[in-house]
């Protein structure tokens, strides 16, 4: 049996964590369409929108004009880049509706994780969560 070249290979799942909201919008569509060559038929591409353009955080940030408030996307960025690439949204995961960091813990743990659980289930959260994660699966056969 033949090998195939590394190029070619697929794979059932791909990741990509803090790559797109960080890339400029031409390369986040490049590199989506070099992965989504790799995914195999059926396959899934999770990949995360950290501070997410319409959370609670990034609202505050760009009302004391904070800088950092400029690395997000947009839900219609989102929207747009898997669909333009093949890829349907299957699932999404929202991470941090009630900002903190370690340091900062504004609320007991077990309570926000708890606050935090119930809001990941309910969607209309969405916009407004810090992070969000997408599930993301490529047609199959």
């Amino acid at each position: 049996m033949a090998r195939r070249a590394t190029g070619e290979r697929k794979f059932d799942l791909v990741t990509a964590f803090r790559f797109f909201p960080n890339a400029e919008p031409a390369l986040r569509r490049e590199a989506l369409h070099v992965m989504v060559r790799h995914i195999a038929p059926g396959g899934c591409l999770v990949f995360n929108n950290h501070l997410n353009h319409s959370s609670l955080q990034l609202r505050v940030m760009r009302l004391f004009r904070r800088p950092d408030a400029m690395f997000s996307m947009t839900q219609e960025e989102v929207d747009t880049l898997p669909a333009e690439a093949g890829l349907r949204v299957v699932r999404t995961y929202t991470i941090g509706l009630f900002p903190g960091t370690i340091r900062h813990v504004f609320l007991p743990p077990r309570l926000l994780a708890a606050l935090e659980h119930g809001a990941s289930r309910l969607g209309w959260f969405k916009g407004l969560s810090q992070d969000l994660v997408f599930v993301c699966q490529k047609a199959g056969p």
